[in-house]
C-alpha cells in the first residue's frame, strides 16, 4: 500500500510564510488525510519506530505521523538530536529542517511505510527486518554527503564568513565549493583559493619540479633536484645530490610520500618506494637541516609567516618515549591548552626512523627535561606545531616573496621555504623556497586575522556583494513577464527573470523549482540584477528567496494580496511601489533595474 502514496518533498528557500530560514517541505496526502489515529493504531507506529532505532511521539493524525517519522529517521541518519517539526501554512504540508532531498525522500518513504503497515495490525516480521536495514542504510546515505567535516580545507573560511556576517553557502551548481557573494559579485572558493585567481600560477603550482625550474628561471633560492622513475637510478641520483637528502613525489601532497633526511643508500631505496605512489615521479633534493617555515601571502606580501616545529615530546626521567607520545596524543584529543600542537604524533616507521638517529628507541626513557625529536618532518598534521615569526621577518626576504607573488601572478597562496632565521637577509644565510601552494591549508588556524583578509579582499561588506532584486506581485500577471524577457533578451541585459514561464537566464529557459530560482540567479556569475514577477499563489506556495527586495510592485488592492504576504513582503522589502496591474510596464521595471545595477 504505501508505495501507492504520493509523497512530496520540496526545498524551500528561506525567507517565505513557512519560514524565515530554508525547509524541506514535506506531504503525504494520501495516508489518510487529517484523519485521527486511534490509540491501537499510534502504539503500534510507535513501537515500529522504536523497533528502527527511532522515538516518536503521540502524533494527532496519519499525515503528521509521517511527518515525524520522516524527520527521525533523518535524523538518526545524520546523527543529530531529535528535530521539531512544524505544520506548514499550507494543509496538509509539515515543515522538516533543511536537508539533502535524496536523503529527505528515503527517509520520507520509510516514515510512510511505517505509518501505513501499522494501519490495521502488527507488521510481518519479515517487514520489519527490511526496513530495518533501509533505516541503516540512511546512515550510510548520509555519510556520504558533503559537509564541513569532509571539507576541512574550508572550515576556516565557513567559520569567517559566519563570524563576519557575510553571504556564503555551499554551491548546488560547483558541488564541493563555498559560495561567497551573488551574481557578478559571485566567488567560488575551493578551501581558502578563490576561483577567481589566474590560471598560470594555479597550474605551475600542482607540480614541485615546475615550481623549482619556473622560480630558478628568475633567479630565486631554490635547491637542485634530480628526478627519478625507476629504482636503478636511485643510487646515482642521491649521490649526485650528496647526503643528506630529501625524497619526495613530484606532484604529491600533505606531505604524502615525504622522507626527510635521508642518509644511506638502503634509506634512499626505501624513500623511492615510499613516495612512488603518490606521484607520477620522484624528486631526490638536498635535505637543509635548518628551521622549515610556511608564509602566507596575501596581495603580493607576506601576511602571516610561522615557524613549523616537528613533533617532540619533553621526558620526565620516567616514562619512555612510547608512553610521552601516548600522553601527548592523549592531550591533543583532549584540547589541552599547555600542548602547542592540535594534531597527534602517533607511532609509525617515521617514527622509529627518527628516533634511531639519535641512538633510542620509543622504549627509551630520556632524561627530565630533555627534548626528543620524534619525527624529522615539521607537518602541523602530524604532531608538528607553529610558531608565530610574522613580526620578524626581514626586508630582504619579503622583498623576495613580493617578487615571486608578481611571478605567480596569485593573489593569495603560501610558500614552504626553509632558512637558519626568518630575521636575517637570505642571501647571507642557508636558504632556499621549497615550493608554493595555490591553495594553503589554514585549517589549524581558524579564526586568524589572515583568514579575515583573505575574505575581506572579495567581500568587503555583505550589501557590497548582494545581487540587488525586483519582485513584482501581479494576480493576473498576463503577458507581462513575457515582454519584460523578450526585452531582456533583445538588449542582452544581465538580469534573471522568474515569472510563471519559468526561470530564464540569459536567453535560455532554465529548469528549475520556482522556490530555487533566486538562489540559481544568485549563482549566475553574469548577473547584474534578479527579477520576480508572480502571483500571490506562486510566492505563497513556492516562496521568494531574496532575503532583501530592493523594489516591490504591489496590487494598489490590497484584497488582491494575502495578509502575511504583504506582511512578508513588506519587511523584505526597502521600497514599495503600488500599482493597479495597468499602469506596469516592462520599461518601468527595466528602468529601475538599470539604476538598480549602476
Amino acid at each position: 500500500m504505501a508505495t501507492r502514496i504520493p509523497i512530496t518533498i520540496r526545498r524551500l528557500p528561506g525567507p517565505s510564510l513557512h519560514a524565515d530560514e530554508t525547509v524541506t517541505v514535506f506531504a503525504a496526502p494520501g495516508i489518510g488525510g487529517a484523519a485521527a489515529m486511534d490509540a491501537a493504531w499510534r502504539e503500534r507506529w510507535r513501537a515500529l519506530c522504536g523497533a528502527l532505532g527511532v522515538a516518536v511521539g503521540e502524533a494527532a493524525d496519519a499525515e503528521a505521523a509521517a511527518a515525524e517519522a520522516t524527520g527521525a529517521f533523518a535524523a538518526r541518519a545524520l546523527g543529530d538530536p531529535p528535530w521539531t517539526i512544524r505544520r506548514a501554512p499550507l494543509p496538509g504540508e509539515f515543515l522538516l529542517p533543511e536537508m539533502d532531498r535524496g536523503l529527505a525522500v528515503s527517509a520520507a518513504r520509510l516514515a510512510v511505510a511505517s505509518v501505513d503497515l501499522t494501519r490495521t495490525g502488527s507488521p510481518p516480521a519479515a517487514a520489519v527486518v527490511r526496513m530495518r536495514q533501509s533505516a541503516d542504510a540512511l546512515g550510510g546515505l548520509a555519510g556520504s554527503l558533503p559537509s564541513v567535516a569532509a571539507r576541512p580545507l574550508a572550515g576556516p573560511l565557513v567559520e569567517g564568513l559566519s563570524r563576519l556576517g557575510l553571504p556564503w553557502s555551499w554551491s548546488t551548481v560547483n558541488p564541493g565549493l563555498v559560495r561567497v557573494g551573488e551574481g557578478r559579485h559571485l566567488t567560488l572558493f575551493d578551501g581558502l583559493k578563490s576561483m577567481r585567481e589566474r590560471h598560470f600560477g594555479g597550474v605551475v603550482a600542482r607540480n614541485k619540479l615546475a615550481i623549482k625550474r619556473y622560480l630558478s628561471s628568475f633567479g630565486l633560492p631554490v635547491l637542485p633536484e634530480r628526478v627519478v622513475t625507476d629504482m636503478n637510478d636511485v643510487a646515482a641520483a642521491a649521490e649526485s645530490i650528496g647526503y643528506p637528502i630529501a625524497v619526495k613525489p613530484i606532484d604529491g601532497s600533505l606531505g604524502h610520500g615525504l622522507s626527510l633526511d635521508v642518509r644511506t643508500p638502503a634509506e634512499a631505496a626505501a624513500a623511492f618506494e615510499t613516495a612512488r605512489p603518490y606521484g607520477t615521479a620522484v624528486m631526490f633534493e638536498p635535505f637543509l637541516a635548518v628551521p622549515d617555515f610556511r608564509a602566507v601571502v596575501v596581495d603580493g606580501a607576506a601576511r602571516f609567516v610561522f615557524q613549523r616545529v616537528p613533533p617532540a615530546v619533553v621526558g620526565d626521567g620516567r616514562s619512555t618515549i612510547g608512553a610521552l607520545i601516548a600522553a601527548h596524543d592523549r592531550a591533543v584529543a583532549a584540547h589541552d591548552p599547555s600542548v602547542p600542537a592540535r594534531h597527534p604524533i602517533g607511532h609509525d616507521a617515521e617514527v622509529d626512523r627518527t628516533l634511531a638517529r639519535g641512538g633510542r628507541t620509543v622504549g627509551s626513557v630520556p632524561e627530565a627535561g630533555q627534548r626528543v625529536t620524534v619525527r624529522t618532518a615539521p607537518l602541523l598534521h602530524i604532531g608538528g606545531h607553529p610558531v608565530d615569526r610574522t613580526d620578524q621577518l626581514h626586508p630582504s626576504i619579503d622583498a623576495l616573496f613580493r617578487r615571486l607573488a608578481d611571478l605567480v601572478d596569485l593573489a593569495v597562496f603560501a610558500i614552504d621555504f626553509r632558512a637558519e632565521a626568518v630575521d636575517r637577509p637570505w642571501m647571507a644565510q642557508r636558504f632556499a623556497i621549497l615550493e608554493y601552494n595555490s591553495r594553503p591549508n589554514l585549517g589549524d588556524f581558524v579564526g586568524h586575522p589572515v583568514i579575515d583578509r583573505i575574505i575581506r579582499r572579495v567581500a568587503p561588506d555583505p550589501e557590497a556583494v548582494r545581487l540587488p532584486t525586483i519582485l513584482v506581485v501581479d494576480r493576473n500577471p498576463g503577458d507581462g513577464p513575457a515582454h519584460l524577457r523578450r526585452q531582456i533578451d533583445q538588449d542582452l541585459l544581465p538580469f534573471g527573470l522568474r515569472s510563471a514561464e519559468g526561470l530564464h537566464l540569459g536567453g535560455l529557459a532554465v529548469p528549475v523549482h520556482p522556490g530555487e530560482a533566486h538562489l540559481r540567479m544568485t549563482e549566475d556569475p553574469t548577473l547584474a540584477v534578479a527579477i520576480h514577477w508572480a502571483s500571490p499563489h506562486d510566492l505563497v506556495r513556492n516562496g521568494i528567496g531574496a532575503p532583501v527586495i530592493d523594489v516591490a510592485w504591489m496590487p494598489a488592492d490590497e484584497s488582491a494580496t494575502p495578509s502575511d504576504l504583504r506582511a512578508l513582503v513588506g519587511r523584505l522589502a526597502r521600497h514599495i511601489e503600488r500599482w493597479d496591474g495597468r499602469a506596469m510596464v516592462p520599461p518601468a521595471i527595466l528602468a529601475a533595474a538599470g539604476r538598480l545595477a549602476r
